[in-house]
């Protein structure tokens, strides 16, 4: 059989996808599990958590309820349903890590369930950190470039014109804590809306 007549008899035997159907569903599910995400940071602010870290609380709780929903075999099912709408949040990434998991552990410990674990999200981890670093290289030497050459040289000439002098208070730098992160009073972090 010829890789054109293969290509034509696969055509003829699949059957058409439903575009619109999945993608509603995809936006659907996806949105429903964005909006628990938002109620979960909302809920997370009332009892008192500053914003960012609502936000944090709010990705753990999502990774494990993913987690804990592949283990269950709910995540799956809902995954069949609704597509990609499952796999674009932080939920689809916790699946990913934790359905090889699930799948290999009769193998054992080593050899099965640590060894398969990262078999799909592994690339994504790596990829993305790499992405990552060329990304904010890039972004540091357009910054670089643009900004900091035309602060130093405004004129455009030849020598760099000499930095002014702080005079006032308010150029000053936040006093720094030990670790040399700057000291923020609880009043200056953004809190929630009351």
């Amino acid at each position: 059989m010829t890789p054109e007549a293969y290509q034509a008899l696969v055509k003829q035997m699949s059957p058409p996808s439903p575009i619109v159907k999945n993608t509603a569903l995809a936006f659907l599910v996806g949105g429903a599990i964005c909006t628990v995400g938002q109620l979960l940071s909302h809920w997370y602010g009332v009892l008192g958590l500053d914003i960012s870290d609502a936000g944090t609380a709010t990705s753990v709780t999502l990774v494990f309820l993913s987690a804990l929903a592949t283990g269950l075999g709910v995540y799956h099912r809902l995954a069949r349903l609704a597509g990609a709408g499952t796999l674009v949040p932080i939920t689809g990434f916790a699946n990913a890590v934790a359905s090889p998991a699930v799948d290999f552990q009769t193998e054992g410990l080593i050899t099965g369930t640590a060894v398969k674990m990262f078999t799909v999200a592994g690339p994504v981890i790596v990829f993305g950190t790499a992405a990552s670093v060329v990304y904010g290289l890039v972004l540091w030497l357009v910054f670089y470039i643009v900004f900091c050459s035309r602060l130093s040289c405004p004129r455009g000439c030849a020598t760099p014109a000499p930095a002014p002098a702080r005079t006032s208070a308010s150029c000053s730098p936040p006093p720094a804590h030990r670790s040399g992160y700057p000291v923020h009073s609880t009043s200056q972090m953004r809190r929630w809306p009351r």
